[in-house]
């Protein structure tokens, strides 16, 4: 009688919890689905779906086969429009700030061009050990703050400000109402993971005419960051907080519209482009033929005397030097390119003039 009035009152117990335990998860759901309403209510930025690399928009593909133009010298750090923490080296033509080693304080620095309207990308050139814990990049107002007491991740802190946190891969916008969001949102973390950590130069695209803001780093294309953009003038910004870092900022390019190219910069493009895809079929094919002849001698090679060849060459100098092997083939690739590329532009029938523009 004893035993079977225990369990008897464990299966009420157990019966509770789980009751308990539905209960709490059917609120769990229903809060989150009261946030997603309450967020989509809010006009919040969009989830991008996951994804192992997004396509290039064809106004940035414009952009990224455009030379400099002359504007681009000019842009640089702000003197005036500052933290008192950082200063602007005046040797690198006010291209490169530097924050001065002060404790328990987050720092920011404008550029010196704002923009309301067309295309731009610029280059943010920031080593990654000199980040520190709350390295940002971004866009902001002229209203937004350049100063605050403490780390923290400054740009995104109010609506005046978009920012990307390099450490934590996280997107700031007015973060008192708008939570962070994961960025770029790859399907594999450990690639966003390494491009982070690998790469030093970073350009931000900043379509004024849409309203976006993308990010580029190691050439791959990481996505829109944030949209709605439009009617503002919007600059270039960083926040740092690692005392004696150093970050460059330089301009690549823009324009307002596309049909502000010329007929010559479109053909130049086209021509371009079919000259890298008659170098990449080069490449496949030289790559196929390679491997063929490999296996086939792998195959002929069943002696002793080969064998034991081979293994001293493995574990020998050839073992030793394999790296550099890598980096001058890697360097022989670049330059078997640029010379096919070359050749091709030489057989084109267009004046001279034209064909170093197209190598340009």
């Amino acid at each position: 009688m004893l035993s079977s009035f225990k369990r008897t009152k464990m299966g009420q117990r157990m019966s509770n919890l789980s009751g308990r335990s539905s209960t709490s998860r059917s609120n769990r759901e229903s809060g989150e689905s009261s946030e997603k309403q309450r967020r989509l209510a809010d006009n919040a930025p969009i989830e991008y779906p996951t994804r192992t690399e997004c396509p290039i928009p064809y106004k940035m593909s414009l952009l990224l086969d455009t030379p400099p133009r002359k504007e681009c010298d000019s842009m640089g750090w702000n003197t005036e429009d500052k933290s008192m923490n950082i200063v602007v080296l005046p040797e690198c033509n006010g291209r490169v700030c530097r924050r001065l080693p002060v404790a328990q304080s987050t720092d920011c620095i404008r550029g010196n061009k704002g923009f309301s309207t067309g295309i731009h990308m610029w280059e943010i050139e920031w080593e990654v050990k000199q980040r520190g814990t709350h390295a940002m990049i971004g866009v902001a107002t002229a209203e937004a703050p350049l100063h605050c007491p403490g780390y923290r991740s400054l740009i995104g802190s109010n609506k005046e400000s978009w920012g990307w946190d390099l450490g934590r891969s996280k997107l700031l916008h007015d973060c008192v109402r708008l939570p962070p969001r994961t960025y770029p949102k790859f399907s594999n973390t450990s690639v966003a993971e390494d491009i982070l950590c690998l790469t030093d130069c970073i350009k931000v695209i900043l379509d004024m005419d849409a309203g976006t803001l993308s990010f580029m780093a190691d050439n791959i294309f990481l996505g829109v960051a944030f949209e709605g953009l439009q009617g503002r003038t919007i600059y270039p910004i960083i926040s740092a907080v690692w005392g004696h870092c150093e970050v460059k900022i330089r301009y690549i390019s823009s324009f307002q519209s596309v049909a502000a190219f010329t007929l010559k910069e479109l053909c130049r493009r086209v021509i371009k482009q079919s000259c890298r895809e008659s170098i990449q079929q080069n490449n496949n094919n030289n790559n196929a033929a390679k491997s063929h002849n490999d296996s086939s001698s792998s195959l002929r090679s069943n002696s002793p005397e080969d064998s034991q060849r081979s293994r001293s060459g493995a574990f020998g100098l050839h073992g030793s030097a394999s790296a550099s092997s890598n980096n001058n083939n890697a360097q022989q690739t670049s330059n078997h390119a640029k010379s096919y590329l070359e050749t091709k532009v030489e057989t084109l029938p267009l004046p001279l003039t034209l064909k170093q523009y197209l190598l340009e």
